[in-house]
């Protein structure tokens, strides 16, 4: 609708501004993470792979830039699927921080941790 109404404005037919202005402060979480990234969660957050799958982290974990991460796309959308259709996954995945902070582990993936919980408790997600 925006593009019919201003093309010189919105080039893309199907863009979808989600928000345009922000009313009070807030914090966000966007973007992709990359594969290294994926293999620092993987492997440096036990509960999280303990929720995946053992096939599908050896596939992300033995992909390389060389092999142009054939089948990333598959084997993410089967981690994401089970994350998301297993129910208790969500609460597991909520206490992934609290829990790995409370038996000392030197996570990786730390500050996206504390961003992604920090983001869900202000908005009782779960």
């Amino acid at each position: 609708m925006l593009h019919m109404m201003q093309p010189h404005v919105y080039k893309d037919p199907d863009h979808k501004p989600e928000m345009v202005i922000a009313l009070t402060e807030f914090k966000a979480l966007c973007g992709f993470v990359s594969m290294d990234e994926l293999k620092d969660v993987l492997i440096g957050v036990p509960r999280i792979a303990e929720l995946v799958s053992n096939d599908a982290i050896s596939k992300i974990i033995c992909m390389t830039e060389l092999n142009g991460y054939v089948n990333a796309k598959i084997v993410i959308q089967s981690i994401f699927t089970k994350l998301i259709e297993d129910i208790d996954s969500k609460e597991e995945i909520a206490g992934c921080h609290s829990s790995s902070a409370k038996r000392g582990d030197n996570c990786v993936v730390d500050q996206q941790f504390h961003l992604a919980a920090a983001t869900g408790s202000g908005y009782n997600l779960l």
